[in-house]
């Protein structure tokens, strides 16, 4: 899926990045008051679960987009200035079980192209080990 995304926008260049942020910016705007927006951002998140179903959200900032927890991962990535690799531990427990997932994250912020790809033995490492929500899409 992320390689489709990525010869989409390839494609499509900036154009359609724009879009999606515009778009995600304007359903925001209705739970925000009115503000300037400076610059955009979002990121296409996915996880991929040892079952091998696949999670995917759109996050977009400020606001959130389509992630259940977007407006704090969007503050997250605002401290560490949209690099996912910087983001901290949460300081979760997770149980030793081996059930390896995949996680990745493309997007733009503030006009950079960012992209974090890792695999991990469990979701709950993955998800701790990134913040404790970017990558909280599914169930634990």
């Amino acid at each position: 899926m992320v390689k489709k995304l990525s010869r989409a926008l390839a494609v499509l260049g900036p154009a359609a990045l724009t879009v999606l942020v515009t778009a995600g910016a304007a359903g925001a705007q209705a739970n925000q008051p009115a503000e300037p927006q400076q610059g955009g951002s979002a990121y296409y998140v996915e996880v991929e679960l040892p079952d091998g179903t696949e999670r995917h959200a759109v996050l977009v900032c400020p606001g959130g987009g389509t992630h259940p927890h977007g407006a704090e991962v969007c503050a997250q990535l605002a401290e560490v200035n949209g690099e996912i690799a910087a983001l901290t531990s949460s300081g979760g427990m997770c149980t030793m079980d081996y059930r390896p997932v995949s996680v990745r994250a493309h997007g733009i912020w503030n006009d950079d192209f960012h992209s974090y790809q890792g695999q991990f033995g469990n979701y709950c490492t993955a998800v701790d080990y990134t913040g404790g929500l970017l990558f909280d899409l599914a169930p634990r």
